[in-house]
């Protein structure tokens, strides 16, 4: 719900930057907006989709409507829709924008994406851990544990601790070989929250794209006349002759931008919400290790009481140090082999742990100058250097994971 609604706020913002500037194109826009925005829906629910294409999809449908609308009114009737799509990224009539926008959006998206998939895990962990089936061995010492009091008449008994602890843990031991992977797994998880930041925070990212996709349709406005006479030699029409008064796109009075920037309380934010969401899960960080403690508080004998049930009879509750080794004894259990849903789900955990690793690995910071003001912007790589684009990442720096290596984790 809450990444649907920084989806819903960013598209409302582009489609509101249309309006407000580029009034002829608005209608137009839309629907190029609206495929855009259901492209990173489904990229970060999972698909197969590449960042780089929806980015150039998205400006590859919105040139023809920009070159007829706005760069060269009345021109291009004549010229095919794939013409001047050809047209428009073979002159790269948005200049560095749309690069600019796949490298941001590829960092923030992946970050977004690996998150889902493993809160996804997280859930079918807990689900599949929820629903495990246990042998014989451990039905006949539960049974033993909470009912054979009864058959002696001692319908009050209750078990003592240590007893308790030594039949939950060897019905439990399979279900303790995840606990170092789950721990493992919320760390992972934690160290992926605190670094969605700036440029890999999805929210920051998506909620300030409609100022790149402003700027992109301005640069491709500044240079219409070149534009214009390169769509007419490749389309073959002769466009309307073009003088440089012609009218700037629409910048209403105001908020400069032509957009009021929406205030949010800090803490409903997507990021807000995340550095909740992981202060409580920290909390059960020891979960599976703590299992049989937490099970036994409920059935253990209570503090005040001084005897309990020891499997065989009512003792006392702190048994001698012999009695506690029988006990122990009686409770031991043949090594077994790991349950095969068991080994599937640390093979999972492995899985993610390493994603999160990977896409939360320490980043080193550059300067670069971008190419027409000068200025100079803050970018960001992996230190290790493991995504480039010479590594056939889509984007630039960390971008998508090569295309050889899916982030598919669910077989």
């Amino acid at each position: 719900e809450a990444f649907d609604m920084v989806l819903r706020h960013a598209r409302n913002y582009t489609a509101l930057m249309f309006h407000g500037q580029f009034r002829g194109l608005a209608a137009a826009a839309a629907a190029p907006v609206a495929e855009l925005f259901a492209d990173i829906s489904l990229y970060i629910l999972g698909s197969d989709g590449s960042v780089d294409d929806m980015v150039n999809s998205f400006f590859d449908a919105l040139f023809p409507p920009a070159y007829r609308r706005l760069l060269s009114p009345g021109a291009g009737g004549g010229a095919s829709e794939e013409c001047l799509r050809a047209a428009g990224r073979g002159a790269g009539a948005f200049g560095p924008y749309p690069k600019l926008i796949m490298t941001r959006m590829s960092r923030s998206l992946l970050a977004t994406r690996v998150f889902l998939q493993a809160l996804n895990l997280g859930i079918e962990v807990i689900n599949t851990t929820d629903h495990l089936k246990f042998g014989k061995d451990c039905a006949r010492s539960l049974l033993r544990l909470w009912y054979c009091p009864h058959c002696q008449g001692l319908l009050g008994a209750r078990p003592c601790q240590g007893y308790c602890l030594a039949v939950m843990q060897a019905c439990l031991s399979h279900v303790a070989e995840v606990q170092p992977h789950w721990e493992e797994y919320i760390e992972g998880l934690g160290a992926l929250a605190a670094s969605m930041r700036g440029v890999h925070d999805m929210e920051n990212v998506l909620l300030k794209l409609y100022a790149l996709v402003r700027d992109a349709v301005l640069h491709s406005y500044r240079n219409r006349l070149h534009l214009a006479a390169l769509v007419s030699n490749m389309c073959g029409h002769s466009s309307q002759r073009l003088t440089r008064s012609a009218p700037p796109p629409h910048r209403p009075s105001g908020d400069p931008r032509g957009l009021k920037t929406l205030t949010f309380d800090p803490e409903e934010t997507l990021a807000g919400r995340r550095r909740e969401f992981i202060a409580s899960l920290r909390g059960f960080s020891s979960f599976y290790s703590n299992l049989p403690e937490a099970l036994c508080s409920r059935e253990s004998a209570v503090l005040n009481d001084s005897l309990c049930w020891n499997g065989k009879e009512i003792a006392e509750r702190f048994p001698s140090a012999g009695a506690k080794r029988a006990q122990a004894h009686g409770t031991e259990t043949k090594n077994k082999a790991p349950e095969p849903v068991i080994s599937q789900i640390i093979d999972k955990l492995k899985h993610i742990n390493q994603l999160l690793r990977l896409v939360s690995a320490p980043r080193r910071r550059f300067k670069t100058r971008s190419g027409g003001g000068g200025a100079e912007q803050e970018e960001e790589v992996l230190e290790s250097g493991d995504c480039d684009d010479e590594d056939e990442c889509s984007g630039s720096g960390l971008g998508l994971p090569p295309r050889h290596r899916r982030l598919r984790i669910f077989a």
